[in-house]
């Protein structure tokens, strides 16, 4: 049940899962498949991205995911421990700086469980870019949008199109920016 679940697509799953027996999709790792395939059907390329509402770190206000109708929108998910999402900063600000102007939004959500540790991160970095510090419902358990996402390991971007559907997670700053590139070309 378990092998090559990283890289299937849930179609590829579901037909997978389809030939298992009654008793196998109804054993615990059949369950667990099954929610697998429901979770990467709803964030599929082009399904509607969940909506959430967090608070803005800077102003206290609520944002919601659904404000940002008509924009390009990218997720990026980071925690202040993380050394590769740091390391991606600079990077970022300069695809920042070359997109904002564009129409694309970065969204900073921060996986930290330690406020101050993402505090003083966001000082030493000056990301410019809105933040938003995800929620832990339940101290040692996985934050509220970043399971709604699904998110496998930080850093992760999900890009979000001007219509609220999900364009894909990005492997990486190229593919990300080839995406971008090639949908804002279509709207001149």
């Amino acid at each position: 049940l378990n092998s090559g679940l990283t890289s299937k697509t849930a179609g590829e799953l579901k037909q997978q899962y389809d030939r298992f027996s009654n008793e196998v999709q109804q054993s615990e790792a059949g369950k667990k498949l099954a929610e697998l395939i429901r979770v990467r059907t709803a964030l599929a390329p082009g399904a509607p991205a969940p909506d959430f509402t967090l608070k803005n770190i800077y102003t206290g206000e609520d944002i919601h995911l659904a404000d940002y109708r008509g924009k390009y929108v990218l997720l990026d998910f980071w925690a202040s421990w993380c050394r590769p999402c740091r390391a991606s900063f600079p990077e970022m600000k300069k695809l920042y700086a070359e997109y904002h102007k564009k129409g694309v939004e970065i969204l900073g959500v921060t996986n930290d469980s330690r406020k101050n540790d993402w505090l003083k991160a966001l000082e030493e970095d000056q990301l410019p870019w809105l933040q938003v510090i995800d929620e832990f419902p339940i101290p040692h358990t996985p934050a509220k949008v970043a399971t709604l996402y699904a998110i496998p390991y930080l850093p992760t971007l999900m890009l979000i199109a001007p219509d609220g559907k999900i364009v894909g997670k990005a492997k990486d700053k190229h593919e990300l920016k080839t995406w971008l590139d090639e949908r804002l070309a279509k709207k001149k």
